[in-house]
C-alpha cells in the first residue's frame, strides 16, 4: 500500500522532519458541528493519559473529572462557544480529521500580551501519525514568533514533554500545586514550557 503524506503546511522554523503516514490527515478550523467530536477526543485522551500510580490518580478519578463533557448541556455550551469564536480574533481552534472523523484538536490564544498554546489532543490510536505535529504547526504559524509562546503540560506526560522539546519549547517552571489539582484534590503537576520569541530585525538600508 502506498503511503501518503499528511496534507499540511509546516513552518520551516519548526526544524521538523515530516513523518510518513498512511492516513490522509486534514487540518482546518473547527466549526460548531465539531463540538461532540472534539469532546470525544479530549475525553478519551484524558482517560488514556492522566491516570498515574505515583500521584494516586486512578482511571476512576479521570472519568469523574471528564464525565460531564459529553452531556447535552455541555455539548450545547461548547457548540455555542465555537460559533462565537468565528468572530474572535484572539482565538483559533483547529481540528485534525480523517474523512469525517475528528481525531485531534488544538486551541491557541493571543490574550493579555501572551501567546498561548492552550490545548493539544490526539486520539490515542492516531498518535504518532503526524496529526499532533500538523495541528501544532498551524497553531504556531497563526500565533507568530514575535512574542514568547507558552503552554502547560502535565509533568508525567513524558511523550508530550519530549514532543514540545523537539519543537524548541523549554521547561521554565513548575506551576503551583494549588493550580494543578483535580476537583477531588489530587495533584496533577504541570510544567510551564516556553518557545522564545524570534524578533524580526529591521532591514538596514545604509542611510
Amino acid at each position: 500500500m502506498t503511503q501518503k503524506k499528511p496534507s499540511y503546511y509546516l513552518a520551516s522554523w519548526l526544524r521538523y522532519t515530516e513523518p510518513m503516514t498512511s492516513y490522509d490527515i486534514k487540518i482546518r478550523r473547527a466549526v460548531p458541528s465539531d463540538a461532540a467530536g472534539i469532546r470525544e477526543v479530549q475525553t478519551l485522551t484524558w482517560r488514556a493519559t492522566y491516570p498515574n500510580v505515583e500521584y494516586g490518580i486512578t482511571y476512576a478519578d479521570i472519568v469523574a473529572a471528564t464525565n460531564w463533557w459529553d452531556q447535552p448541556d455541555a455539548i450545547q455550551e461548547f457548540t455555542d462557544r465555537i460559533a462565537n469564536e468565528k468572530h474572535d480574533s484572539t482565538t483559533i481552534r483547529l481540528v485534525a480529521t480523517i474523512g469525517y472523523k475528528v481525531v485531534g484538536h488544538c486551541e491557541a490564544r493571543k490574550q493579555d500580551g501572551k501567546h498561548k498554546l492552550r490545548a493539544l489532543y490526539v486520539l490515542p490510536e492516531y498518535q504518532g501519525q503526524g496529526a499532533g505535529y500538523a495541528l501544532t504547526a498551524e497553531a504556531l504559524k497563526w500565533l507568530g514568533r514575535d512574542d514568547d509562546i507558552v503552554l502547560n503540560v502535565v509533568t508525567y506526560n513524558t511523550n508530550a514533554v519530549s514532543f514540545y522539546k523537539r519543537l524548541g519549547f523549554k521547561i521554565t517552571s513548575q506551576l503551583p500545586e494549588s493550580e494543578t489539582r483535580l476537583s477531588n484534590g489530587k495533584l496533577r503537576p504541570e510544567y510551564e514550557m516556553v518557545l522564545s520569541a524570534e524578533k524580526t530585525q529591521p532591514k538596514s538600508f545604509g542611510y
